[in-house]
């Protein structure tokens, strides 16, 4: 039993190692009439945001304070439908606005932190809590829930015990509350993946929190 319990901490040590020096992720921004949703976005060096039109007017993304450009980055007009995507890699906060619109307060912010994950406890406090932290492991889908205590970035995501990103199961901004994702046992490919042990990881505003190990018969 020791020497399991210490086996397992040595896989878990290494797999938090390796998401700690590969891990990026791409954040949404939507664009809806005069206001940029979320406002404001906390992301991680290497992350992406991108920011998707989802008004019915043109719009841009672009670097600045006070409806002044600063030259950082500028989308262009980014018509109904359309996208722009920029990467950060330096730590600072950086401002931007709509140039049409900016003069009605279409601006927003993105905070950029350190890459990273730090491992946060599943306790009351947190902002994010796994719901079932025992998993059905013999099942052919694997049901994960958890709750967030207001409306968030979230990636969850399944890797192997070198590392590995496994799959995807979820990106993109919820609203608060319980919700759920389910892993069919498949990895982005849709292969399935061979029996051994996984790890369930949610990134929450650049905190990572770690389900229990989920083992495959």
């Amino acid at each position: 039993m020791f020497f399991r319990r210490k086996l397992l901490l040595i896989l878990l040590a290494f797999l938090l190692l390796s998401i700690n020096s590969s891990y990026a992720a791409s954040h949404e921004v939507s664009m809806i009439e005069n206001v940029f949703v979320p406002e404001t976005l906390s992301v991680v060096t290497g992350d992406t945001v991108i920011w998707v039109n989802n008004g019915s007017v043109a719009h841009t993304a672009t670097s600045g304070t006070s409806c002044n450009p600063d030259g950082f980055w500028d989308s262009g007009l980014i018509n109904p439908g359309n996208s722009f995507s920029f990467a950060f890699d330096s730590v600072a906060e950086y401002p931007y606005f709509c140039i049409p619109h900016c003069n009605l307060g279409m601006i927003g912010l993105i905070i950029v932190g350190e890459t990273g994950i730090k491992i946060d406890g599943n306790d009351s406090s947190s902002d994010f809590k796994f719901k079932n932290t025992t998993l059905n492991i013999f099942a052919e889908e694997i049901k994960i829930t958890y709750e967030i205590k207001a409306r968030e970035y979230i990636n969850m995501s399944v890797y192997s015990t070198d590392g590995q990103l496994t799959r995807t199961l979820f990106n993109g901004i919820q609203d608060s509350g319980i919700h759920s994702v389910i892993w069919n046992r498949r990895n982005s490919d849709g292969s399935e993946v061979p029996d051994g042990i996984y790890f369930c990881i949610a990134k929450v505003e650049g905190k990572g929190y770690l389900n229990k190990i989920i083992k495959l018969r």
